[in-house]
């Protein structure tokens, strides 16, 4: 898989974004069920840091999230697709993905996700990674039009 340039994502959305996660995805239930303490924290903190940096590149100078202040109601509604590598179920590498890009890509998770997809594309430890895309949709966005920006999202960004 190669990067995906997000100036050139085109579909019903305001603005999307798409990059390549070249690390292993980790999942925060792990932590909290390892026994291991700070030093699963720092793995998850390193993994969160690094999805934060990758979208933060990939972010097109578009990119609007809306008023902190604002009702969530009036928030942007946002779909957020993950395909990974890795030996974790999808809702957790889902969540832990989800809560990496609440610094500049959304303010939290529970409060703008209209839509998560989250694949496990092949259950390794060898070559993990994977892919995350993003698209931002207006408050007033209906769900046929959250589904058309899934579709959309997914055939520019994880066709094989």
């Amino acid at each position: 898989m190669s990067q995906v340039n997000s100036e050139v994502l085109e579909g019903p959305w305001d603005s999307a974004l798409c990059f390549d996660v070249p690390v292993e995805f980790v999942s925060k239930s792990n932590h909290r069920y390892s026994g291991r303490g700070d030093k699963a924290w720092t793995r998850i903190k390193a993994f969160e840091d690094a999805i934060g940096l990758l979208a933060l590149a990939a972010r097109p100078t578009n990119w609007e999230i809306g008023d902190p202040e604002a009702k969530v109601a009036e928030r942007p509604r946002v779909v957020l697709l993950l395909s990974a590598r890795t030996v974790l179920d999808a809702p957790n590498t889902f969540k832990c993905t989800a809560d990496a890009l609440g610094d500049g890509i959304l303010y939290t998770d529970d409060s703008q996700i209209a839509y998560c997809g989250a694949l496990v594309e092949k259950r390794t430890r060898k070559d993990p990674g994977g892919r995350v895309a993003v698209a931002v949709l207006p408050p007033s966005a209906s769900n046929a039009e959250v589904m058309e920006a899934v579709n959309h999202l997914t055939s520019q960004c994880f066709s094989v």
